[in-house]
């Protein structure tokens, strides 16, 4: 099944440094946002993680 990505980009901020490197994906066949985590310096997939609302994006902590 596709999940018809409607766009997508890559965190490459300093303030939210366990995202750096993921790629976050947006669908139009539904409501959520996709995060695609690699291994560092390679296009190795470590992870995919599916979240329903973006109140369930991960955030490492206070932004400053």
């Amino acid at each position: 099944p596709s999940i018809s990505p409607s766009g997508g980009s890559f965190y490459i901020g300093t303030k939210l440094k366990t995202l750096s490197g993921n790629l976050f994906l947006a669908t139009l066949s539904g409501t959520h946002v996709h995060r695609i985590v690699f291994k560092e310096g390679s296009r190795e997939l470590l992870k995919e993680e599916k979240y329903e609302k973006a109140k369930a994006l991960p955030c490492p902590g206070p932004i400053e």
